[in-house]
């Protein structure tokens, strides 16, 4: 029987009407579980990873170096205390190296420190270090320097993820400093994706230092060949007809050799066949 004719429920302890405890019952037993929860997530919540103390204290006075020495280039060059700090904190464990990521995000830092700790993480190529640098290569509003230091890091990686990021930037409204960084990385991650990105990179239109950069870049895919002859024969920029020459010396095919043969830039051309004869005479190291 239903209870709409006002028949007992024992489970809730009725009789046609609700029970007026039952709210109470059931405010009780809300603010019951919040309790339980809040008390498992305090309990199971992971802690943001900080780097050892050790390590901590070498950032901190990586730090005051560089408020003391504004004007301090990357890395430390020419100063030694800094420098030396500096390879102690790349010596770092892989774990501790990456609780200074919170370091590198923090933009209150100082860009050149954010940008050596950056380059301490990237040592270690790894999965993690690729997600930080696409992250801050592809924030319009971080500090060139930083996103040109992550675009170095992402040199490293040859994945169609990383293809995504670097066409990204270049196909972005917004360019910024440094953009033949971007095509130096394109050359780098030998994806099939990035071929047209070069040819686009060496339009008329574009600067001299990116064109220079895509010619040479060009060098890193197989596909290529008859652009990069084209190149090294009849641009207009000296620095492209010279790249693609370079490029060129990197094919194991006749045609690139011959190119270089008959290139009108003879010392350039013959020091590179010179370079390619020594390389493919070098004996081929045998896996263990």
């Amino acid at each position: 029987m239903g209870n709409g004719g006002g028949e007992l429920n024992p489970a809730l302890g009725y009789n046609g009407g609700m029970n007026p405890r039952l709210p109470l019952l059931v405010l009780a037993a809300t603010v019951a579980a919040i309790a339980a929860a809040a008390l498992f997530s305090r309990k199971t919540r992971v802690p943001p990873p900080k780097p050892p103390a050790a390590l901590a204290e070498e950032v901190d006075r990586l730090r005051v170096l560089r408020r003391a020495e504004p004007a301090m280039p990357a890395g430390g060059v020419g100063h030694p205390d800094y420098a030396k700090r500096l390879d102690r904190v790349r010596a770092a464990a892989e774990p501790d190296l990456r609780a200074l990521e919170a370091v590198v995000l923090d933009r209150r830092e100082d860009a050149l420190l954010r940008v050596d700790l950056l380059s301490a993480i990237t040592a270690r190529p790894g999965e993690p270090a690729r997600l930080l640098c696409a992250r801050l290569a592809a924030d319009p509003a971080e500090a060139t320097s930083v996103r040109l230091a992550a675009l170095s890091g992402l040199m490293a990686y040859r994945d169609p993820h990383t293809f995504d990021v670097l066409r990204g930037l270049w196909e972005s409204p917004r360019p910024f400093e440094g953009r033949h960084l971007i095509v130096v990385a394109l050359g780098e991650c030998g994806q099939p994706g990035a071929v047209p990105l070069l040819r686009e990179a060496l339009g008329t239109s574009q600067p001299a230092d990116v064109r220079a950069h895509a010619a040479l870049a060009m060098g890193g895919y197989p596909d290529v060949l008859q652009d990069l002859i084209r190149l090294s024969k009849d641009d207009a920029q000296l620095a492209v007809r010279e790249n693609a020459l370079r490029a060129l010396a990197r094919s194991p095919s006749p045609d690139a050799e011959r190119a270089l043969r008959e290139s009108d830039l003879k010392p350039l051309a013959e020091a590179l066949l010179k370079e390619r004869a020594a390389t493919s005479s070098r004996p081929e190291r045998k896996g263990r």
